[in-house]
């Protein structure tokens, strides 16, 4: 009649499932191996959200995230931003800096259907201000709402996030006469056809003009249009999941100012970079 209670309290579960509890009688063999845990204690039923998921988004334009209505999420349920770097890990690494999303990167989420019809809680975090690739972590329950939650609540990983683009938007890039002009880039999910088109400085990237002349020597890849474009050489990674490319544009024959326009494959009209509007 002395009932005895043991109490193994917290016990973090990551991925939703039906598991079984498994008791070893200390008595009874060491407990150091799965053989000694032969009672079946009971069974524990963990909700949550779904694993694995990946996103792509692109700087400066609206990012959406939409996870699947699963058993145990609801409409206040929250998700963050962490910088994926090699070892960051959701519920350990603090989120990212607010400022790299217009609208922070907490984000309360709410419900509604993904183009399939299907039930999902849906995440706006607004613009993306710069490449990069993030950790999408989900807070589930009450505690995601109150003033004590914390990085360490958002432990469930339901993906990535990669926001593709170029790193740097307006940087200023300097070349001379009689020397070869490289220009050296760097982003997220571009790629070998993705092409660097150079226009007159008064001319808007995306918008028709008049083609400029800047080097004889270099790409000879020209659109209908007769604008030149350029195609890059991948060079490297950084431990963010930046790549850098390397651009040739040749060798300048007069001097001047001129606006480069930048192309992602993915996004051109037809998937392929040939026009200005791309």
């Amino acid at each position: 009649e002395n009932n005895e209670t043991e109490v193994w309290d917290p016990v973090l579960i990551t991925e939703s499932g039906e598991y079984n509890i498994c008791w070893c009688n200390a008595g009874q063999g060491g407990c150091d191996n799965d053989e000694d845990f032969a009672f079946k204690a009971g069974v524990i039923n963990a909700r949550g959200v779904n694993v694995g998921l990946h996103f792509h988004c692109a700087a400066y334009f609206p990012c959406v995230v939409e996870i699947p209505l699963t058993d145990g999420l609801t409409s206040n349920d929250y998700l963050q931003m962490v910088q994926a770097t090699p070892s960051a890990s959701c519920g350990t690494d603090p989120r990212a800096p607010a400022t790299s999303f217009s609208r922070g990167t907490r984000i309360r989420g709410y419900q509604g259907k993904d183009q399939n019809a299907q039930d999902v809680v849906i995440f706006e975090f607004g613009s993306p201000q710069a490449p990069g690739v993030f950790l999408a972590c989900y807070c589930q329950g009450n505690v995601c709402n109150s003033i004590g939650v914390s990085d360490r609540d958002f432990f469930q990983q339901a993906g990535q996030v990669t926001v593709m683009g170029l790193e740097g938007r307006d940087e200023y890039h300097k070349c001379y006469l009689r020397g070869t002009c490289h220009v050296h880039l760097r982003g997220t999910g571009l790629d070998a056809q993705d092409a660097l088109m150079l226009v007159d400085p008064m001319d808007n990237c995306g918008q028709q003009g008049i083609p400029v002349s800047f080097s004889t020597d270099g790409s000879k890849f020209f659109t209908e249009s007769n604008d030149r474009i350029f195609v890059g050489n991948f060079a490297a990674e950084t431990n963010e999941g930046l790549e850098g490319w390397n651009f040739n544009l040749g060798t300048p024959v007069r001097t001047g100012r001129y606006r480069m326009c930048y192309c992602m494959r993915t996004r051109a009209t037809n998937g392929v970079c040939e026009n200005r509007i791309d």
